[in-house]
């Protein structure tokens, strides 16, 4: 559009002319842009005074300045700028929280109320929100307001990412947060200030308290991820006592865990109970034993048949005396015949307080063939006394032996592999083809934890192959049978032996390695 004076000294308004073409030229700055075949002037900028000023003059394409509706070309536009990115690296508290002033400019040709500002986004880990703003009032060309935006952090994030808008205006926001670890600590209560033990059954337990001193959550907390050192005459070992049962910890939250120290003889100890989560952290446990009375038996090297009250006897104990069994590490108990336990308690008059300590390996027999087929295996641990039991090795009932393949008038099956055991068990025999006859192989033996393989079929021949011996607490397999379309089974497996017989009168301080049945 093309603005037209009228040709006299002075507008309407009474403006001097020569004034007039001033204002006009400092006010309306053309710009040319074509539309279809037609050139017009745009004007990026009129003030409102010079506007007033120049009143009535008439207006190329109809119209007057200052009077009736602007020309459609003159409108806002909205833009954004300034801010960064939010960024944590080192955060002191959770949650964290990060600010970014943005600026949105006016960069249209008319003033405007800008539309409200809004923010979107949110994540795990994060969230986003609009936290001050003086974006409200109409904002003339090039006039600019400010909006801060907060992003809170509550852990990790590999990339944040949200949108700043006004109306169509948008700015991407972007950013990441590194930083957010748990940390354990323990607090141990009144075990720090000493933890004595002076009478029977010398043993002493209680719980104390781990708290996420972090800034983010923790893994699972549980028994098995805490452990305890211990020097001087004791034994020290995490229960599950407590409330830590493999929950996560929430920052500042907090769980307590059990601790069990027995003693083994007269004199100061120190526990040092620890863990390696999130960093590390540890707990010291001081105390001191006296008046110890109890009965320590050890077993050193490898033994049959061992019976507890027995060898009390032997060493002479008393009624009412503690009595405190160790298994040394390395060393295997075993039992001679499946039908008899590896180790077994024997009677004690009711209250005597009687305490295993496995460090090695108590095992069953394992299972063999006989002429009423595969055995089962024996017993490792035969209770008739209330006992505790520290299980820092392995007890396992005997495997059971594997079963013999299928056979008849003509064809033999396999012998079935012996059962796994501190006696393993003997495996089957085979047979040789011979006469006519379709023999097999014989089964192998078993070893201490590993049931024997079962024999297999001579070429050309049709048995089944025998069945494979039980691994340490485990049954041996069933024999195989032969090859379809005669159909038919081996024989079956021996049944796996028990881990423990008489469960129900032991307390299980440190389960560890069980393999086998628990028969109450």
């Amino acid at each position: 559009m093309r603005l037209s004076l009228l040709s006299r000294k002075k507008a309407a308004s009474g403006i001097d002319y020569a004034v007039l073409m001033a204002l006009v030229a400092v006010a309306a700055i053309g710009v040319v842009a074509l539309t279809g075949d037609r050139m017009r002037t745009l004007f990026v900028a009129v003030d409102e005074t010079i506007g007033n000023g120049i009143a009535g003059l008439p207006i190329e394409g109809g119209g007057a300045a200052g009077g009736g509706s602007p020309p459609s070309d003159f409108a806002p536009l909205f833009a954004w700028s300034g801010g960064g990115p939010f960024t944590v690296t080192a955060p002191t508290t959770n949650p964290e929280t990060v600010q970014q002033v943005f600026i949105l400019t006016n960069i249209g040709t008319a003033p405007g109320i800008p539309p409200s500002p809004s923010v979107s986004g949110d994540a795990a880990g994060y969230t986003l929100a609009i936290s001050a703003t003086d974006c409200g009032a109409s904002l003339p060309v090039g006039g600019t307001c400010e909006v801060t935006v907060t992003a809170t952090f509550t852990d990790n994030v590999a990339a944040l990412t949200g949108t700043l808008a006004a109306g169509p205006a948008t700015q991407a926001l972007t950013g990441s947060a590194s930083g957010f670890e748990p940390r354990l600590t323990f607090a141990m209560g009144a075990l720090e200030s000493g933890w004595d033990i002076t009478a029977g059954p010398f043993r002493r337990t209680g719980v104390f308290t781990i708290t996420n001193t972090g800034l983010a959550t923790s893994g699972p907390v549980a028994p098995g991820a805490v452990s305890i050192a211990v020097s001087g005459p004791a034994i020290g070992t995490v229960t599950s006592d407590g409330t830590c049962t493999g929950q996560t910890l929430l920052p500042g939250a907090s769980c307590t865990i059990g601790v069990e120290i027995v003693g083994l003889d007269n004199g100061p100890y120190t526990a040092v109970v620890s863990t390696a989560l999130h960093g590390g952290a540890t707990g010291t446990i001081a105390g001191l034993i006296s008046n110890y009375s109890a009965l320590n038996l050890t077993i050193s090297a490898n033994t049959f048949n061992y019976v507890l009250r027995t060898a009390a006897d032997a060493a002479g104990w008393t009624t009412g005396r503690p009595v405190i069994l160790t298994v040394q590490s390395g060393v295997v108990v075993g039992s001679t015949s499946t039908t008899q336990a590896s180790l077994a308690t024997g009677t004690f008059p009711a209250g005597t307080s009687l305490t295993l300590i496995n460090n090695g390996i108590i095992a069953g027999a394992g299972g063999g063939q006989t002429s009423q087929g595969a055995q089962p295996g024996g017993t490792a641990i035969f209770v008739e006394s209330a006992i505790t039991i520290f299980n820092n090795g392995i007890i396992g009932g005997g495997g059971g032996a594997g079963g013999r393949g299928a056979s008849s008038t003509y064809f033999m099956g396999g012998g079935g592999g012996g059962g796994a055991g501190a006696l393993p068990g003997p495996a089957s025999n085979g047979r040789p083809t011979a006469g006519g006859l379709c023999g097999a192989d014989g089964g192998s033996p078993g070893t201490l934890l590993t049931g024997g393989e079962g024999g297999k079929q001579h070429p050309g021949c049709f048995g089944g192959d025998g069945g494979k011996g039980g691994d340490l607490g485990q049954p041996g397999l069933r024999g195989g049978g032969f090859p379809p379309p005669m159909g038919g089974s081996g024989s079956p497996g021996g049944a796996a032996g028990a881990a423990a017989v008489g469960n129900a009168l032991i307390t299980w301080q440190v389960v560890g390695d069980r393999r086998g049945p628990l028969i109450p």
